[in-house]
């Protein structure tokens, strides 16, 4: 039960761009294992309007494993090439209205 704990404790992040009135939510870990609970790596728009998207998913050694400009296309844990990637820490770019969101996620089995 300790993942569970693990799980509510680092769920969410938040970014706010006061400037455009916008904010958006972005998880910072899930569990893409097939089981119906958090198996994608959804961003959380909040009803924004959407003028322009762009989501890029990188590993620690930089190298893209993902990438969209449809703010409805959520990454499943599966690299450009179809395989599963492995638990760990993998870093996000979000370009959304003219604003960029960097950070990290952290992909559990």
């Amino acid at each position: 039960m300790l993942l569970g704990a693990i799980f509510l404790a680092f769920f969410l992040g938040t970014f706010q761009n006061v400037h455009a009135q916008e904010t958006i939510i972005v998880p910072n870990t899930f569990t893409p294992n097939n089981d119906g609970i958090n198996d994608e790596f959804k961003v959380n728009l909040n009803g924004n309007k959407v003028l322009n998207y762009n989501i890029s998913i990188f590993t620690n050694w930089g190298i893209l494993i993902f990438n969209s400009n449809n703010s409805n296309i959520n990454w499943d844990g599966r690299t450009t090439s179809g395989l599963k990637a492995i638990d760990g820490t993998y870093f996000y770019v979000i370009d959304f209205n003219g604003k960029q969101y960097k950070g990290t996620i952290l992909v559990l089995e």
